[in-house]
Order: C-alpha cells, then structure tokens, then sequence
C-alpha cells in the first residue's frame, strides 16, 4: 500500500512525465492511481496477472524517477 505522501509525489511526476510514457503505462496509472482499480481489475482489463499489474506500476514509477533525475522539471521533494 502506497501512502498518501508517496501517491502525491508519484501523481506529480507523473503529471510532469507522462507524454514520455507509452499509452499502456499511461493508462495502467491512471487506473491504479486515479480511479483507485486494484491489481486484480485492472490484470482483467488488461488480460495479464496481477503480478504483471503490480511489475508494470514499479517500473511506471522507476521510470518516473529516472526522468526526475536527468530532467529535474517537478521540484517537489519525498521524504526518503
């Protein structure tokens, strides 16, 4: 479970980077992130497992952050 600390911060960058995602990964986070569907609705949409949902948000994320870093465009701040 995300806290809501971090679910601000992931919605930003997100906000941020989101035109360097593929359609998949935009959809996939909007679903989990701003519709609130679980792994198990969305694996359903998407004809995958819930282990791939969960993957795929992780990597949504991983990405994310690697584009904070090389590009700096949001200039918020998470507690590590």
């Amino acid at each position: 479970m995300i806290d809501l600390e971090h679910k601000t911060y992931y919605i930003n960058l997100f906000d941020c980077y989101q035109k360097l995602l593929t359609n998949k990964q935009i959809k996939i986070f909007k679903y989990y992130f701003f519709e609130d569907f679980s792994y198990a609705e969305i694996a359903k949409l998407f004809n995958i497992s819930r282990a791939g949902v969960c993957d795929i948000i992780q990597r949504i994320i991983k990405q994310l952050f690697k584009y904070q870093d090389k590009l700096n465009m949001y200039q918020g701040k998470i507690k590590k």
